[in-house]
Parts: structure tokens; sequence; C-alpha cells
């Protein structure tokens, strides 16, 4: 399984980026329209087969030009999601950390898959083979985050941006328990201590860790 890496990023060398925003554009004013509906409009995505192969392709392309030119591309890779943190903070809204995990967890992805390829297909057959709902609700959480970050980018009206904050800061702490989880499952043999109960950083390190 290949999971997605789909970010943001402003240089127009990443064509393939570019191909996949471009047919995502019903979902995101769908998203811009309804945010609260944002898990039903990230069901349709999920079964829209031409955007699972641009999703790979474009995933594809962003570790491929990681892999090319590190220093280059991180800052091309996380502009498109720091100029949404600014956008928000120009109309009110701080969603600081929330961007701050959300940057975080595409860099460690980026740099778990190319650095570290058998570690990375460990932890995915791990959740494949036990924990499948959980690698679901992962995908789900991190399409989702893509979809309101794309939302965000194109309207400026207070109230949809308000909601749409709401929902991706939701998104974002979700991702950043997996961030977690990976990281920590990358220090253990074993994953015998997680459990899809645990729904917060905290629980999530007692269990691991038994603090």
């Amino acid at each position: 399984m290949s999971l997605p890496v789909i970010v943001l990023a402003r240089e127009e060398h990443f064509k393939a980026m570019k191909r996949l925003f471009e047919a995502l554009e019903p979902y995101v004013n769908e998203v811009i329209s309804r945010p609260e509906e944002v898990d039903n409009i990230v069901d349709k995505v999920l079964h829209d087969e031409r955007i699972i192969q641009l999703m790979l392709d474009t995933t594809k392309e962003i570790l491929e030009a990681y892999r090319g030119s590190p220093e280059r591309n991180l800052p091309a890779i996380v502009s498109g999601t720091e100029a949404i943190k600014e956008k928000l903070l120009r109309h009110g809204i701080d969603l600081t950390e929330e961007i701050e995990m959300l940057i975080e967890h595409d860099v460690f992805m980026i740099k778990l898959r190319l650095e570290k390829q058998d570690e990375f297909h460990r932890i995915v057959k791990i959740f494949e083979d036990r924990y499948p709902d959980d690698l679901k609700e992962y995908v789900h959480a991190y399409l989702a985050s893509v979809l309101l970050l794309c939302a965000i980018d194109r309207t400026s009206d207070q109230d949809k941006l308000r909601r749409l904050a709401e929902q991706l800061r939701r998104y974002a702490e979700i991702l950043d328990i997996y961030t977690a989880t990976f990281e920590l499952m990358l220090e253990q043999e074993t994953d015998t201590s997680i459990r899809s109960v645990h729904k917060t950083i905290e629980s999530l390190k007692k269990a691991l860790y038994g603090e």
C-alpha cells in the first residue's frame, strides 16, 4: 500500500500535483460550501479512481523531487501550507500550532519513506494486518486535511474560513497522533501496546511507555 503524500507546493514544476488539484476542484468547492460534511466528501474522493491514480502520481513526484534536491525542495514543499497559516492569521484565525503539526507530519513521512523504507513498509504492514480501521482513519484524516487546506486557500469568506479552520484543527490533531504513533513504532520491535482506543498522544505514550 502507498500512503499519500500531498502538499500545497507553490512550485510550477510539480506537474502531477497541479493535475491532482485541478481534478480535486469540484470536491474542494463542496468542502467550501459545506465544511461540516467533509467526512462524506472524503468518502467520495476515495471512490474516485482517477483521483486515486493522481494521488499516487503526486506522491511519487514529491518523493522524487525531495530525493533529488532536499535542500531546494523542502521549502517548496512546505510553502503552500505556510501560506495558509499566514492567510488565516490575517483573518484573525490562529491555527499556527495545527499547521505546524501538518508540516511536521508531511516532512516526517517524506523522510521516513525515503530514508527508512524498510521501516516504513514494516509499519504499514502492521496496520494493514492488525489495525485496518486505524489505517483507513489515517488516510481519511490525511485527505480531509488536504481538502480543507485547499478550501481555505480558495475562499476569503470569514464565516467559511472559521468553519473550515474548526474542521482542520480536528484533523490536524488526529494526524499529530499518527505522527507520534509512527515515531514511537520506529523505536519499538513490536506494536503490542498500540490500540485504536488511544486517541490522544498522552494515552498513546502511556500505553507504549507505561508512563
